[in-house]
């Protein structure tokens, strides 16, 4: 794999000036301009202000979800259907956001909120939290809660469903040399059968281009960080294998749009471990992530959109405040340690 030259500081210059696009569209009130009602211009928003030094706005911010969104622990509307099927992540990365910026009452009851929806026997995380036929263990939800519930020090939970991972979704893949599969129902059966129009929420079929590749990377990054709060070796063998299945779909999975959340995850085993082949990853796709962002700041969600004019608000800070979180992220973590060879 050709390696691009590294340079932090462009990753962070970029992520400023997408940062800065996105503080122009803040109003007093902490809502954006053209996406008042869109949750998903806001569940990272806190994060990525925070992460760019802009404290006080990742608090307005907070505020502003508090009265227009946050509800018993949730910050969706399951109204909206499409929406259930991320509502936990997002619920779980608005939780971390909260935390990093001090706001601790809404980060604990995103936790407790998160804790309900734990299977108690598996230790998994439904996409949602309404108890009907719809609710599937997924594994983006479950690594995103992981993460939530290890930022607000709930050790145990995260532990349970660190082993989910990797005892479910991971060390069990029927075939793990051809496709990953992503979901299990309720009960805890693999999730076979699904529409095509639906597959890339059900699974990853390896060395195939075009696909959705971020739930690789969030559980690379969740069961990095729980490997290193807790010094087991299951976390980091595990996440070594995921690594391995995104290798086996370059270059797609470290160049599409989805690629943003591999590179952070390969960051964080990088910050685990100091082995150099997970940061030359991670810098690869900080450059993709330079690279592809336009002038204006923002990122597009490519191929599907290939003008600004073509994406609406909503979807250009949801896009965009996401790889502003992981370009720092990323920059933060391949500065955490000196490379060495691989074990």
């Amino acid at each position: 794999m050709d390696e691009p030259s590294s340079a932090l500081p462009r990753e962070l210059e970029s992520a400023a000036g997408a940062l800065a696009w996105a503080d122009g569209l803040l109003g007093p009130d902490g809502s954006f301009n053209g996406a008042e009602n869109a949750v998903g211009a806001y569940y990272l928003a806190p994060l990525a202000f925070a992460n760019g030094g802009r404290i006080d706005r990742a608090n307005l911010i907070c505020e502003y979800v508090r009265g227009r969104f946050f509800r018993d622990g949730d910050i969706n509307e399951l109204a909206d259907e499409p929406a259930s099927q991320v509502a936990n992540f997002r619920n779980a990365f608005f939780g971390v956001s909260a935390h990093r910026v001090g706001v601790w009452d809404m980060a604990f009851a995103i936790a407790d909120g998160l804790e309900r929806c734990q299977h108690p026997q598996l230790g998994g995380f439904s996409n949602h939290n309404v108890d009907d036929a719809s609710r599937v263990l997924d594994i983006g939800s479950s690594a995103a809660a992981l993460i939530c519930l290890l930022t607000t020090g709930r050790i145990d939970a995260a532990r349970r469903a660190g082993d989910f991972i990797c005892g479910q979704m991971i060390e069990s893949q029927p075939q793990p040399e051809r496709r990953v599969l992503l979901r299990r129902t309720w009960d805890g059966d693999w999730i076979t059968e699904f529409a095509e129009s639906d597959a890339a929420r059900y699974r990853i079929e390896l060395g195939v281009s075009g696909q959705v590749y971020w739930f690789l990377g969030i559980t690379m990054s969740a069961l990095g960080q729980l490997y290193i709060a807790t010094g087991e070796d299951r976390y980091l063998r595990s996440a070594r294998r995921v690594f391995g299945w995104a290798v086996d779909c370059h270059p797609g999975a470290f160049a599409d749009l989805t690629a943003a959340k591999v590179g952070w995850g390969a960051s964080v085993l990088f910050a685990a471990t100091g082995e150099e082949q997970f940061a030359v990853r991670a810098r690869y796709v900080s450059h993709v992530l330079c690279v592809t962002r336009l002038a204006e700041g923002v990122w597009l969600r490519r191929p599907a959109v290939t003008r600004l004019a073509d994406q609406d608000v909503a979807t250009s800070l949801d896009t965009t405040l996401e790889r502003i979180c992981w370009l720092i992220e990323m920059a933060r973590n391949l500065q955490a340690r000196k490379a060495v060879p691989a074990a």
